[in-house]
């Protein structure tokens, strides 16, 4: 239930955090990963439980207390892989000013640290209005 709300909020947030002309390349890139996590961590799953599995066939307890520790484990290790990313600001490059979208007119000399239009934690203007 509770990773299942976010299957309709992250496709909202790719297409605010991309430009428009690359929407349909970060949301079918987005569909691949998800897949394929799904696909390693159901075999993940049916392999510790086989391996713990009882005299009747079925799997035991500790089968299922190992796979609901390791899938903790797992999105740990996720969350601070993706927390340093969240918590530092992008940066332009020395002697570039910041810039947009590319195509859609750019943030017209404006700072790019960041604000109430920072909408992707990227620290820019959060993609094109739509």
């Amino acid at each position: 239930m509770g990773l299942g709300t976010t299957f309709a909020a992250i496709p909202g947030l790719i297409v605010r955090c991309v430009p428009a002309h690359e929407t349909g390349s970060a949301l079918g890139f987005y569909q691949v990963v998800r897949f394929t996590g799904f696909s390693l961590v159901s075999a993940l799953a049916a392999t510790v439980l086989a391996a713990h599995g009882g005299g009747n066939g079925q799997p035991t307890v500790g089968g299922y207390t190992l796979v609901l520790w390791l899938s903790a484990g797992i999105c740990v290790v996720a969350a601070l892989a993706w927390f340093p990313s969240v918590r530092s600001p992008r940066r332009e490059p020395a002697g570039r000013p910041p810039t947009g979208e590319s195509g859609t007119g750019g943030t017209s000399g404006a700072s790019d640290t960041g604000g109430a239009s920072d909408t992707c934690g990227m620290g820019g203007t959060g993609g094109a209005a739509r």
